[in-house]
């Protein structure tokens, strides 16, 4: 009987060292997730557009972004839920703080802003 419950026992203990190793593990691969970044991000990527201001260029990575339109240089941080994207420009000094927002929709991206008009509409490289 003493034997019986020692191996019971030690079972128990089995199943509860599985049961902690599969609870601690988190399998949340949703890119829609804000910043959630992985192979899947929905925004990172090079994308080209040709607008009123000649051919314009932006990369985006997982959480910054470079846009070059015409004469302006562009840069700063982003986030994004689903496929919608804010874009907050960080420089130059006298562009900061615009937001642009940004649309994507499978390789093409539209933007808009209030404070900027004319923006080509985007394909992803």
């Amino acid at each position: 009987m003493k034997k019986k419950n020692v191996i019971f026992l030690g079972l128990l203990v089995v199943l509860l060292a599985m049961g902690l190793v599969f609870v601690g593990c988190d399998n949340d691969d949703d890119p829609s997730n804000n910043n959630n970044g992985g192979s899947n991000h929905p925004f990172a990527g090079n994308y080209v557009g040709t607008g009123s201001y000649g051919t314009a260029t932006l990369t985006m990575t997982e959480t910054s972004f470079t846009l070059v339109y015409g004469a302006s240089n562009w840069s700063g941080n982003y986030t994004y839920q689903g496929n919608i994207a804010t874009l907050t420009v960080t420089a130059p000094a006298g562009a900061k703080g615009i937001i642009i927002t940004a649309t994507l929709s499978d390789k093409t991206m539209t933007m808009t802003s209030s404070s900027i008009d004319g923006f080509p509409t985007f394909t992803k490289n």
